[in-house]
């Protein structure tokens, strides 16, 4: 699941650049966990969803997945301000 590239930089420039964070830590912590608990890779999971594979993740597991989607106010966020040089795949 990509969201953005963001180029490498040198280690010195890289402590002095600001953090950027797009969700809050509890957010981004409960979905680490989430997805945590599927024994696949992320691609893995991509392609049960766009094969319909239901050997791979069952209707529980899909609805655990749905809490993941960002929200509306995420979306919005995303589209106004973004990340600048951030490739977003939606």
């Amino acid at each position: 699941m990509h969201c953005c590239y963001l180029p490498r930089r040198s280690v010195a420039a890289a402590s002095k650049s600001k953090h950027v964070s797009l969700l809050d830590m509890k957010r981004a912590n409960n979905i680490a966990i989430t997805l945590s608990r599927f024994k696949v890779s992320n691609d893995e999971i991509k392609k049960a969803i766009l094969t319909l594979d239901t050997g791979i993740l069952d209707l529980d597991q899909l609805q655990m997945l749905l809490t993941l989607l960002p929200t509306s106010d995420e979306i919005k966020m995303l589209k106004v301000g973004g990340l600048p040089g951030c490739l977003m795949h939606f």
